[in-house]
């Protein structure tokens, strides 16, 4: 890329920038506020989807520790059942 190049695109992108602040400049205040509100709000909402997203992860773990438990239960409840039987 040579220097005219260059300089092209550099003046590109701060006519970008520039065009962003002029639009951002013309939202009215209230719209955004409702913008700002509407990114706290998300940001709220997946931090709440994190942590449930975790809190499931956990009752999962937990659940097949209790089924597992279970298993061996009932494995000890027959052997103790079929060495009463033999008494």
């Amino acid at each position: 890329m040579d220097r005219l190049e260059k300089k092209k695109g550099m003046k590109a992108a701060s006519s970008s920038v520039l065009q962003f602040d002029v639009l951002i400049e013309k939202i009215p205040p209230s719209a955004f506020q409702c913008q700002l509100f509407l990114k706290k709000d998300l940001k709220s909402l997946a931090k709440k989807v994190t942590s449930l997203t975790n809190s499931n992860s956990k009752l999962k773990k937990e659940l097949e520790d209790a089924k597992s438990s279970e298993v061996e239960a009932k494995r000890v409840s027959n052997e103790v059942s079929v060495k009463l039987s033999e008494v």
